[in-house]
C-alpha cells in the first residue's frame, strides 16, 4: 500500500470513528508503529488530525475526549496559559473555574491565594480542597466519569444564584467564524450560564482548539472580555480577532 493510500485509510477511520490508535493501525495496515506515527504527524501538520498520546483524533470532534487524552495534549502550553491567567486574579475575588485541563493548570497557581472558587470540575476541587485560604464551592449535578466534569440542571440552578468576579472558561473548539462549540448540549448550556453570571469572562484555549468545530455551539468569541491562547495561533485568527476588536493575549507556545 502506498503512503497516500494508507493515509486515506487513516482519514476514513478518523471520519468514521473520531479517533485512531497507533498500535491498532499498525496491525491493521501491516506496517510498523513508527510508520503510523509519521503518517499521523503528517496529517496533523495538514490540519487533518490532532495528535494524542498513542494516536490521533479528528479535528472535528463530536464526542468528549477522556481526561487522560486531555492531560497529555499540549500540556506545557496549557500550563503557561494557566500561569498567565493566574496573574489576572486578585486577592479576595470570587473566581469560577470551568471544567478542563487548562483551568486545572490555572488552579495550581492560585492555591495559596485568599479566594472564593466555584468549579464544575472534580479534579480542580480535589486540587484545591486542602487549601486553608480558599473557600471552595463545587457545583452539583451529574458527573461525566470520563472527564470529571459536572453538568445538568442542578449545576445551572446553582450558577444562576451567583455573580462571580471572574470566570475562566475552556472550549473544545473555535471555528473559522469565531464561534465556540463543544460535544455535549449540557456543557454548552452550562458555559453560557458561566458567561452570563460573571462580571469578567476569560477564555482559556490553546491554539490547537482553533480551526475546529463540534456539535453544539456555545457563543461567539466576542462574548469574552479576554482570550488567552498561545503564539502558535494561525495569523488568520489573529486578524479575525483584530477585525472585531477582541482582546487577546498570546503566551509562548
Amino acid at each position: 500500500m502506498l503512503t497516500y493510500e494508507r493515509r486515506r485509510v487513516v482519514l476514513d477511520l478518523l471520519k468514521k470513528e473520531g479517533k485512531v490508535e497507533v498500535n491498532k493501525l499498525a496491525q491493521q495496515l501491516n506496517v510498523s508503529p513508527m510508520t503510523i506515527r509519521r503518517d499521523l504527524d503528517a496529517l496533523s501538520q495538514q490540519g487533518l488530525a490532532l495528535r494524542t498520546r498513542g494516536g490521533a483524533v479528528s479535528p472535528n470532534i463530536n464526542y468528549e475526549l477522556s481526561l487522560e487524552e486531555k492531560m497529555v495534549s499540549n500540556a506545557e502550553v496549557k500550563n503557561r496559559i494557566g500561569e498567565r491567567a493566574a496573574t489576572l486574579i486578585e486577592e479576595n475575588e470570587s473566581v469560577l473555574l470551568d471544567a478542563g485541563t487548562t483551568c486545572l493548570a490555572l488552579a495550581r497557581y492560585i492555591q495559596n491565594m485568599r479566594l472564593t472558587v466555584i468549579t464544575s470540575d472534580v479534579r480542580i476541587a480535589f486540587e484545591l480542597y486542602r487549601s486553608p485560604t480558599i473557600k471552595l464551592i463545587i457545583l452539583g449535578g451529574i458527573v461525566q466519569t470520563n472527564v470529571g466534569a459536572v453538568t445538568g440542571s442542578f449545576a445551572e440552578e446553582m450558577i444562576e444564584s451567583l455573580t462571580v468576579d471572574k470566570a475562566f472558561i475552556g472550549t473544545s473548539a473555535v471555528d473559522n467564524g469565531l464561534f465556540l462549540s463543544t460535544p455535549t448540549l449540557e456543557k454548552a448550556s452550562l458555559k453560557r450560564k458561566f458567561i452570563k453570571n460573571a462580571n469578567t469572562s476569560i477564555l482559556l484555549a490553546d491554539s490547537s482548539k482553533f480551526g475546529r468545530s463540534s456539535l453544539f455551539k456555545i457563543c461567539h468569541l466576542e462574548q469574552f472580555d479576554l482570550v488567552i491562547t498561545d503564539d502558535h495561533l494561525e495569523e488568520f485568527f489573529v486578524q479575525e480577532m483584530d477585525s472585531v476588536g477582541i482582546n487577546y493575549d498570546l503566551v509562548e507556545g
